[in-house]
């Protein structure tokens, strides 16, 4: 006669058990992370499961999340190491909280810059009333093309996006204005704006 010890038929394996596993998705208050959180597993397996056995188990574990989550409207960032993530809760038995989906922060714009590019002659500190000027020789002779300085625009920043696909907008950089004075003329270098001396000048 069996006994209840030998009795198997209330027996559910993890194979079986893990198409109703429960399970609860985490959404961040500003929307930006998702997350799973799994309980511990208690219940064994029918046999030894092989590397692709796990993989498939966490990939058909997988489908019903992804059910879930699109009821959510979880659309935006899924990590990509989600099904090996998965794998590893199924393998460990240990119950987790793994990143789901992550958002994009937005990236705010940099305001315009102007860079100056020749050298300029260094100030030199007047230390008696009898100094010859002339010796101190403060200016700086600009021959014609010269390059003068470089003006790189304001950008206008990238937007960002919840895990729910809605749009973070971006700050705009700011762009400040530049005025040139007379014997300067421009050329445009790529994205940016080179300003040159059109004659011999001095500074």
């Amino acid at each position: 006669m069996a006994t209840p010890e030998d009795d198997t038929s209330q027996v559910v394996y993890l194979e079986d058990w893990i198409s109703l596993c429960p399970f609860e998705i985490q959404l961040s208050p500003d929307k930006m992370e998702a997350t799973l959180k799994l309980p511990a597993i208690t219940h064994q397996t029918k046999k030894v499961l092989s590397p692709v056995e796990n993989l498939e188990l966490a990939e058909s574990f997988e489908k019903r999340v992804r059910l879930e989550t699109d009821k959510q409207g979880i659309v935006f960032g899924i990590v990509p190491d989600f099904s090996s993530q998965l794998r590893s809760w199924i393998e460990d038995h240990k119950a987790a909280t793994i990143l789901f989906a992550k958002g994009q922060k937005p990236i705010d714009g940099e305001d315009s810059k102007l860079e100056i590019l020749f050298q300029k002659k260094p100030h030199i500190k007047v230390t008696s009333e009898t100094q010859n000027l002339r010796d101190l020789n403060f200016i700086t002779n600009i021959p014609q093309g010269t390059r003068l300085a470089r003006h790189t625009k304001a950008t206008p920043g990238i937007a960002g996006k919840t895990v729910t696909n809605q749009e973070i907008p971006s700050k705009a950089g700011v762009e400040k204005p530049v005025t040139i004075g007379p014997y300067i003329t421009s050329i445009k270098e790529d994205s940016k704006i080179i300003y040159l001396a059109s004659q011999d000048c001095i500074f």
